[in-house]
Parts: structure tokens; C-alpha cells; sequence
């Protein structure tokens, strides 16, 4: 049986990672989360949005894992906050290093990437 997981993110790291741990790994993903100032769908790739101030109404942090997928553009800082913010309500983490296949974890990476250096050459 494979284990829930909740994705921190709806852009194209979620997606990826979304289709990734659905495929390639011992995870099904139920949910996205994002801050509830960013919540502006109430579904991402067919599945709820929930604000991350309330994720743990609805998903119990000792039944979910999550996945905190927000691209280098998001800054290191930003996600050291929302794993310390998931850790501190319970949660425990998969990461890319937890599917089947170790070119599935390398495109993941990739991506995250190419994303952070296209933005940074749109920035010069």
C-alpha cells in the first residue's frame, strides 16, 4: 500500500513531483498545500488545494508525509521556513531520493535547475 503525501507547491516542481511520486515511488499524492494568501485554486492536477495554516485539519501529520516543492527561485529561505513550520506540526518528509528509479531523482533535480537558471539570466 503506498504511503499519502501532501506537496508543498503548486508550480512546475509540484507537477513534476507530483506525477514522479505517483509513479515511481511508495507515495500517492492527496493533496497540495500553499500559504492561504497564495491559494487561488481550489485543485491542482485533479486533487484539492488546502491553505497550509490549516493542513493539519484535514490531514493528520502522523498519517501524511510532505514534500516541499518550491524551485530555487523561491530562495533556500523560504523552504527552510515551511520544513521547519511542517516539522514543528509533526509532519515527516519524502524527498526525491525516495523514488524507484535514480533517473526520475535526477530529472527532478534538473528541472529544479533549469528553472533557477532561467530566472537568473532573466534577472541581468
Amino acid at each position: 500500500m503506498k504511503k499519502p503525501l501532501i506537496i508543498f507547491g503548486t508550480g512546475d516542481i509540484a507537477q513534476l513531483a507530483h506525477f514522479y511520486f505517483n509513479s515511481d515511488s511508495n507515495f500517492q499524492v492527496v493533496a497540495f498545500t500553499v500559504d492561504a494568501a497564495y491559494l487561488t485554486n481550489a485543485e491542482f492536477c485533479g486533487l484539492p488545494v488546502i491553505a497550509f495554516e490549516k493542513i493539519g485539519e484535514q490531514y493528520a501529520p502522523d498519517k501524511y508525509q510532505i514534500f516541499i516543492a518550491l524551485s530555487y527561485s523561491k530562495l533556500n529561505a523560504i523552504r527552510k521556513e515551511k520544513y521547519l513550520s511542517a516539522k514543528a506540526s509533526g509532519y515527516q518528509f519524502a524527498t526525491r531520493h525516495r523514488f524507484k528509479r535514480r533517473e526520475n531523482r535526477r530529472e527532478l533535480f534538473h528541472l529544479r535547475r533549469q528553472h533557477y537558471s532561467t530566472l537568473r539570466h532573466h534577472r541581468q
